[in-house]
């Protein structure tokens, strides 16, 4: 048996050290006694009820590795039998299933978001979305993982966020806050007897890389823009047309060739049928040809549906939401949705051409807008704040939130850990309050032994691994 021979630093610096001890049996690593259930005696005055004796880890040759971009591809999800699931107890622990990216319940999809976002962290080339989740806003303030809405939702406090549009958890909370903007602005709008339609800009693109369809693209929808509003205002003194906008992206199935189409939201300060005389289709053709695109089009390159803001405005808003944040619900027959695609590429079922593709699409639109809610609908958004404040902001305290803080150090060695983060935001949503306490005296007891020297940093890394094994 191997202990720490720091033995008179520990005894200056604490008059009871904590022993602690390891040993090898048939190359599994184990702790006697363990030092979480030391620590959380000495700082919470009860048991955690770790087993003494059982194992720890997987050999040592299975550690994950230092580096934060491993050369080799990420494993299928349905192949993979991470270092967690490997350590847990085969006859007490309960087994759980491998990583739920095929449900769709609220809570698995919130763990999938978190589980995805490592594909940004290897192959993203934008250096932003490598480092997010990864690294804390404030060193010298504890990392905050939180649960609110009854263990609906899950989010960080503390740490840096790349906000890309790309970026399958960053994704999410831009789709929440902007269909929450558009909500508020089309239900203002309403109330303000103003007119909306939604209209949907493609063209051909079987042949044309990504970032020659966003020039082309970017460049009509700008003359479009000019060109509606004049012929607005020419056949309605007094009108003016304000629009929102996002990109949307579909990946064929065959080739996963990309097609990158717009999708739009008109609004109009006069009567309904201001855009009855205006024909889209014509009119996106010509803007296309004023931009320098020669190539081929649909017949139906412009859609324009008219909304009625009496009776539909509901159905709408949902459609748009769904349609202007790209959600990755988003499914069609023949083509693959963004979410679809960067799933494909954790799972490794889609290949190499699903990476050039992500990649492709990212240095498209670097420096550039992805989507746009617009003046109009903002100032709208905030008007409708205003005028019901006093409601918004009863529902707002309405859901408590409940926080636990670890150190920047343990959250590192989280980050390394293969699956740990969405692990760790299952159990939390499931039961808080039991977890919570595991994670702090985990926690504790990492920072307690490399303060006082009673192990290595590889230690402290076997005894996350040990708790993670209750979750």
């Amino acid at each position: 048996m191997v202990s720490s021979t720091n033995g008179d630093l520990a005894q200056s610096k604490t008059p009871a050290p904590i022993v602690f001890l390891a040993e090898t049996r048939a190359g599994v690593a184990t702790i006697s006694p363990t030092i979480i259930t030391a620590v959380s005696h000495r700082f919470y005055g009860t048991d955690l009820g770790h087993a003494q004796g059982k194992p720890l880890m997987p050999p040592r040759s299975a550690t994950p590795t230092t580096d934060r971009r491993p050369t080799k591809p990420h494993k299928p999800v349905e192949a993979m039998r991470s270092t967690i699931e490997i350590c847990r107890d085969s006859e007490t622990a309960p087994k759980r299933s491998q990583p739920p990216l095929s449900t769709k319940d609220r809570r698995a999809r919130q763990v999938e978001r978190l589980a995805l976002v490592e594909v940004g962290v290897r192959h993203s080339p934008v250096s932003s979305m490598r480092f997010c989740l990864r690294k804390p806003i404030n060193v010298e303030r504890d990392v905050e993982y939180q649960v609110r809405d009854g263990g609906n939702k899950f989010s960080f406090g503390n740490l840096f966020l790349c906000r890309s549009v790309f970026c399958v958890y960053c994704r999410s909370l831009r789709g929440s806050k902007t269909g929450d903007t558009l909500r508020k602005g089309l239900l203002q709008a309403k109330q303000d007897g103003m007119s909306a339609g939604m209209l949907t800009l493609t063209l051909a693109t079987d042949t044309m890389p990504i970032s020659w369809q966003r020039i082309y693209l970017s460049k009509a929808f700008k003359l479009l823009q000019r060109r509606i509003a004049y012929r607005a205002k020419k056949y309605n003194k007094g009108s003016k047309v304000y629009f929102s906008w996002s990109y949307d992206v579909m990946f064929r199935k065959s080739d996963l060739t990309p097609h990158l189409h717009l999708h739009l939201i008109c609004l109009s300060n006069s009567n309904p049928d201001v855009f009855d005389g205006i024909d889209f289709n014509d009119l996106w053709l010509k803007c296309l040809v004023s931009a320098g695109y020669l190539g081929a089009t649909h017949r139906r390159s412009a859609y324009f549906e008219p909304v009625n803001m009496e009776s539909d405005v509901s159905t709408y808003i949902f459609k748009v939401s769904q349609e202007i944040n790209a959600k990755e619900t988003k499914t069609s027959k023949y083509s693959y949705s963004f979410y679809e695609l960067v799933k494909g590429i954790y799972n490794d079922t889609l290949g190499n051409e699903a990476i050039y593709q992500y990649r492709s699409i990212i240095e498209a639109f670097r420096g550039s807008r992805y989507q746009n809610v617009g003046i109009m609908v903002g100032k709208l958004a905030r008007k409708y704040d205003e005028i019901n404040e006093e409601q918004e902001s009863t529902e707002h305290d309405a859901g408590a939130v409940k926080t636990v803080g670890i150190s920047w150090l343990s959250h590192s060695i989280l980050v390394k850990m293969d699956y740990a983060l969405p692990c760790v935001a299952d159990a939390l949503m499931r039961d808080f309050d039991k977890y919570a306490l595991i994670m702090k005296a985990t926690d504790d007891a990492a920072n307690y032994m490399l303060e006082f020297d009673y192990g290595s940093f590889e230690e402290v890394v076997f005894m996350w691994y040990k708790a993670l094994a209750s979750f």
